[in-house]
């Protein structure tokens, strides 16, 4: 019924809107109309005006049809007036003030003398009626994006500002009130009338202008969000960052960034269930971000029903590889229509560190590891290993916001590197040999649980999770056990753990560093000669010394190679006579021995080599670097833990060596020598575990890795540090420097030192020439 009295309301104002026009046709255009013509259209508009207070909305044709038939008797007032009958009629009608019809006032001389402008009145109306239609939908459109979330001060001030100007505008052109209001307003600027239909146009358009402007960079308005959210985020104020998220969303409908970003917060919170909501939207078109994140989210939920174990549901694994092919896939297709392939590289590192959880939440636990196993580690270790030159080119290029909004970035990918060497020294991956596993640890311990872990505010990483809950079938170091001596690692980590109470109560003294003479010249020409004999320069042409650390038995087999910097362990990596070395395993014939209650007996090099193979220089790797020794004597209580000391008759038959402190694999090895000495000292934490400010020194260090004097460079080692180098001996005695005078005048180079707590990360103050 409603419906049927609305279609007759309409039908009623259509037909008066022509009867009206009718009449109007019927006033002559000079002489004088007769009293009865008058009436007839004055009546006709008084119906109309019923009509109207019927209709609910009136449409935009016939606004403007309304708009120029009452333009049409202005411009006739004077035929109206003129009528004698029409002070009559009002006086026995008495039609309220608000029927301007009734009131009209014949047209002065100066409107007379300007009618040719008046003409064009009707244009101007049409145009200011069209301006503002269009206005009312920007601004409505603008109103509902701030108010999805409920108005917030922005949201308000633009709604009401947009609002008062679209009131003022239109009541002044559809009202009488309204145009009384606007031409008082124009007088008063002494804008003339016959130009006040042309001004409300102006203002109408003015108006409009506004609107389109402000709803054409409502995108910019989200982004004020976003960046809000964002700091919301850093703060851990969880609801205020979706609520901005949400509202950033709001006027930008496909913004990628801050849909994905609101899916990464639920993430980081755990709730992986919302977060995977989020990401199959995105999923759905193809946007590698959110193909990449739906992979993530669904492996980490997965594997947290399991206990963050392996062998988790197949149907997942295989829907995360496909999800992870996708993105790849997507990227290639970027890549190849923008002829840039290093595109993204911060996402193809998650997507990279993705695959690799993929092939751990399928492996199960194992106490007797199989081949097959060993074959899946290997090929995460391949994955990640990867990553390296990947973040390389993250820190180089530009960043995509979208991958910035749902990654971790180099702070994840650094982490899971690491990891790398860590799976790969524990299954004999060939591709981290030459890797200091205590050097490895350490990493591993600055950019795990440090700075993934400590440095990420108000939440803990699913990564960090899974690390510390994730069971890999493969033995950690344990230096109670004898049968634990099976590879490189397992030996690196007793040799440096036996300096502990508890390792040296367990071997007593049958971990010893070779103390003759005799026997460390023998090897070192053994060395010399395998090396000269055997080295491969390959195709690649180094221009600097390459520095290597060989450890060997007493009978000249090779236990371990390490190298420091990246071309040193390049090139060895790429030596046949190194590979043919570590396949013999003399390692195991060490646990052997040493579990059937033997000794092992060991040497350990520093060896320079030239870029053409020639040993310029050999020597016992404690003479080239005596601090570990000196640190250690400063700590050792025991008469046993001085088996690993090289006494200094051994020193003695080594030609003395100063090391080219311009060479990078001097610089490698120095870096490192300043990491292993953390094995001695232990950093003080008395002013937090961890800070995000890091407090920087400049270090002065010798060539044989000693450090001689240090200062402070920023504010926080001043107020948090008062100065001092937060480190100490294992004993407890306060590091002092310079700790050994002698060294003062030898060669030296600067390192920078950061600490942030009990993570202590040192690096070149600047590279070598």
């Amino acid at each position: 019924m409603e419906n049927l009295g609305s279609q007759h309301n309409e039908s009623n104002l259509a037909q008066c809107l022509t009867d009206y026009a009718e009449t109007l046709k019927g006033l002559p255009s000079q002489s004088k109309s007769s009293s009865r013509q008058v009436l007839k259209v004055l009546r006709s508009r008084d119906r109309l005006q019923d009509a109207l207070s019927q209709v609910a909305q009136l449409d935009d044709e016939q606004l403007i049809t309304l708009a120029e038939l009452d333009l049409e008797l202005k411009q006739r007032s004077d035929i109206v007036c003129a009528d004698k009958e029409l002070q009559q009629m009002r006086q026995s009608l008495l039609p309220p003030e608000s029927a301007w019809w009734w009131y009209l006032e014949p047209a002065t001389e100066d409107s007379k003398s300007k009618s040719w402008l008046d003409r064009f009145d009707w244009v101007w109306n049409v145009g200011t009626v069209v301006c503002l239609v269009v206005a009312t939908s920007f601004i409505t459109q603008t109103a509902k994006a701030f108010s999805n979330e409920g108005f917030d001060f922005l949201g308000t001030l633009s709604t009401i500002g947009q609002g008062a100007g679209l009131a003022f505008v239109a009541g002044g052109a559809l009202t009488d009130k309204g145009k009384k209001a606007v031409e008082s307003t124009l007088i008063s600027m002494k804008v003339p009338a016959s130009l006040h239909a042309e001004a409300t146009f102006g203002a109408s358009l003015l108006l409009l202008g506004a609107a389109y402007g402000i709803h054409h960079n409502l995108p910019k308005v989200g982004d004020i969000y976003f960046d809000r959210a964002q700091q919301h985020e850093k703060n851990g104020e969880w609801s205020q960052a979706v609520q901005s998220y949400k509202r950033a969303l709001n006027f930008a409908q496909d913004d990628y960034k801050s849909q994905i970003a609101i899916g990464f917060l639920y993430e980081k919170l755990g709730n992986f269930e919302e977060a995977l909501k989020v990401y199959k939207k995105g999923s759905f078109y193809g946007v590698p971000q959110f193909l990449n994140a739906q992979a993530r989210v669904m492996l980490m939920a997965e594997l947290q029903k399991n206990n963050w174990q392996g062998g988790i549901d197949e149907k997942v694994v295989r829907e995360a590889e496909d999800l992870l092919a996708r993105a790849d896939k997507a990227i290639t297709n970027l890549s190849r229509e923008s002829n840039d392939f290093s595109l993204d590289p911060r996402l193809s590192a998650d997507i990279a560190i993705n695959r690799a959880i993929v092939i751990m939440a399928q492996l199960k636990y194992e106490k007797n590891i199989r081949e097959e196993t060993l074959h899946s580690f290997n090929a995460i270790v391949n994955t990640l290993i990867s990553l390296d030159s990947l973040i390389e080119k993250e820190s180089a290029g530009q960043q995509n916001p979208i991958t910035v909004a749902s990654t971790l970035g180099k702070s994840r990918a650094k982490c899971y590197y690491q990891q790398a060497f860590l799976i790969g020294r524990l299954s004999d991956s060939p591709k981290v040999n030459g890797t200091d596993p205590l050097i490895n640890d350490q990493n591993i311990l600055d950019d795990c649980w440090s700075t993934l872990s400590w440095g990420t505010s108000f939440y803990i990483p699913s990564d960090v999770t899974l690390f510390k809950n994730y069971k890999l079938p493969i033995s950690n170091i344990d230096v109670h056990s004898v049968s634990e001596i099976r590879n490189i690692s397992s030996f690196m980590g007793l040799v440096y753990s036996y300096r502990r109470s508890e390792a040296i109560s367990k071997y007593g003294n049958r971990i010893v560093l070779i103390q003759d003479s005799e026997t460390w010249l023998d090897l070192a020409n053994q060395l010399t000669q395998v090396i000269q004999n055997k080295y491969d320069k390959g195709k690649q042409k180094y221009d600097q010394d390459i520095v290597w650390r060989f450890l060997l038995n007493k009978n000249g087999e090779l236990i371990a190679y390490f190298a420091y910097d990246e071309k040193s362990r390049e090139l060895a990596n790429f030596q046949p006579f190194i590979r043919e070395l570590l396949e013999k395993k003399t390692i195991n014939a060490l646990g052997s021995e040493l579990a059937q209650g033997g000794k092992i007996e060991f040497v350990d090099f520093k060896v320079l080599i030239s870029p053409e193979g020639k040993v310029k220089h050999i020597l016992p790797w404690a003479m080239a670097y005596p601090s570990s020794d000196k640190y250690f004597e400063q700590i050792c209580k025991q008469e046993n833990c001085k088996n690993l000391i090289l006494e200094s008759r051994v020193n003695s038959v080594f030609k003395d060596y100063v090391a080219d402190l311009n060479n990078p694999s001097e610089i490698g090895v120095l870096q490192s020598i300043l990491q292993l000495s953390q094995n001695f000292l232990s950093a003080r934490d008395d002013k937090g575990i961890y800070y995000k400010e890091p407090a920087i020194f400049k270090l002065k260090v010798s060539a044989d890795g000693q450090i001689v004097n240090y200062e402070a460079i920023n504010q926080e080692v001043i107020q948090r540090l008062w100065k001092k180098l937060p480190l100490r001996l294992l004993n407890g005695d306060d590091l002092k420097t310079p700790q050994f005078p002698e060294v003062e005048k030898a060669p030296y180079a600067y390192f920078k030192m950061e600490v942030r707590g009990v993570e202590i990360k040192f690096a070149p103050w600047s590279a070598p020439k």
